[in-house]
């Protein structure tokens, strides 16, 4: 349970990249973002995680913008015999950035540099659980850069997110209470494809320990 909620806290990251203001420089944005894969537990059971997310941000000038992200999640297993150990979670973001625009010139090209803080929370419900709660918070320090060109006649915002977090994992039940803290860091690859006021992105999200998720998302600004 521990490993699940810091792998969901990580996650809720990208979809935040997805729907950036890095590919917007003023006004406001929202975006939404999708994720599903195939996972085996230990026991070598099959189950299907799916995360779909949505996000808004605005900019309070052209350097700085702050975001909020709400994303949801399902395990679900394949064998129907197992129904009972399928969980959900719940995650909310609240975040902010700042861009220091056109910070170095590569052949014309000007790569900007991205600073953003982010504090995420996340509860897991699911009939296995009986009467305990599982939760867990992440607070997220990032630094990354980004640049516009162009790639088979689309114009493109690649990107690369380095992320520092320190999480809290709390398990309670008939109130005891269970705290775990845990660091780690990421990386946020990923590419905005630019088609006007609408943004397509594709991401990959590593993690330590070697594990990825791929997240496509789609954002326009409003």
């Amino acid at each position: 349970m521990k490993n699940k909620i810091i792998m969901l806290l990580l996650f809720s990251l990208s979809f935040i990249f997805a729907s950036s203001g890095m590919f917007y420089g003023h006004g406001s944005y929202v975006g939404g973002a999708y994720h599903s894969d195939e996972n085996t537990d230990s026991d070598g059971d099959d189950f299907t995680t799916t995360s779909y997310g949505a996000s808004a941000g605005f900019f309070v000038n052209p350097n700085v913008e702050v975001y909020i992200e709400g994303s949801l999640y399902d395990d679900i297993y394949a064998d129907s015999y197992y129904s009972d150990y399928n969980r959900n979670g719940t995650q909310f973001l609240l975040g902010g950035a700042y861009h220091y625009r056109n910070a170095l010139d590569m052949d014309g090209n000007s790569l900007n540099l991205r600073f953003g803080a982010e504090y995420s929370t996340i509860t897991i419900d699911g009939e296995w659980l009986g009467d305990i709660e599982a939760s867990g918070t992440d607070t997220a320090l990032n630094i990354g850069g980004y640049f516009k060109t162009q790639l088979a006649g689309f114009n493109v915002i690649p990107f690369m997110i380095y992320a520092s977090h320190n999480m809290t994992i709390t398990l309670s039940y008939e109130g005891d209470t269970l705290e775990e803290n845990e660091k780690t860091k990421t990386t946020t690859i990923g590419m905005g494809v630019d088609l006007g006021r609408y943004v397509i992105s594709p991401i990959m999200h590593l993690y330590e320990g070697g594990d990825t998720a791929f997240v496509l998302a789609a954002s326009m600004a409003i």
